[in-house]
């Protein structure tokens, strides 16, 4: 399920397959932003809910390569897509000072985007969608950093989100569960559990 994109849009599967876009272009597609981060377990209901849809952006070298890949989507009628072409991303990160006052802050886990891992080459992508997005302990620890930092999103740990503009989203979504970080996860918690098994011979 994890090679083929079964936990994607059509689109990306479509684009993702090996032989559906010249070489050249192939390499310069890095893939989906939810393939291309390594989240901790204990972050992922953070994370997951925060990017939403967006963990199904496409992130590639270059414009013309964005171009090339939308015309096979137009070509096989395969939906629309989000792509973050790696040369035409604008993005204003937290300052040093900024950064340091945040982690000062009492319940604050981190800021999101240096909470999960990624290849440098992707880092802008990952930057540009979790440079501003602090992850706090809970729901308390989120109220005064919002009203001192209004100008970032903020998440829980459980998953609750303080937007900018005021709003605040909280519950439960049954397709989280189906979320392809969720599911990357879980895959990785499986690598692991299989891991120990063939070390006690169990396996």
């Amino acid at each position: 399920a994890q090679d083929r994109y079964q936990n994607y849009y059509p689109g990306i599967r479509l684009i993702m397959k090996p032989d559906v876009l010249p070489g050249v272009v192939r390499k310069a597609v890095y893939g989906p932003v939810g393939e291309l981060m390594d989240v901790p377990e204990t972050l992922t209901q953070a994370i997951d809910t925060v990017l939403g849809g967006r963990s199904q952006n496409i992130v590639v070298a270059k414009v013309e390569t964005a171009n090339a890949c939308i015309e096979l989507l137009k070509k096989h009628r395969a939906g629309r897509e989000t792509f973050l072409p790696l040369d035409n991303l604008h993005f204003r990160s937290l300052d040093s000072r900024g950064r340091a006052e945040i982690l000062k802050q009492s319940g604050v886990y981190g800021v999101a985007s240096e909470l999960v891992s990624c290849d440098a080459a992707v880092r802008p992508a990952i930057d540009s969608l979790l440079g501003r997005v602090v992850v706090v302990r809970h729901f308390d620890a989120a109220k005064p950093i919002r009203k001192r930092f209004r100008q970032l999103t903020i998440v829980t740990l459980s998953g609750e989100v303080f937007y900018p503009g005021g709003a605040i989203v909280g519950g439960t979504s049954k397709k989280q569960k189906n979320s392809p970080i969720a599911h990357k996860a879980e895959l990785a918690r499986l690598q692991a559990e299989l891991k120990t098994l063939k070390s006690e011979g169990a396996v």
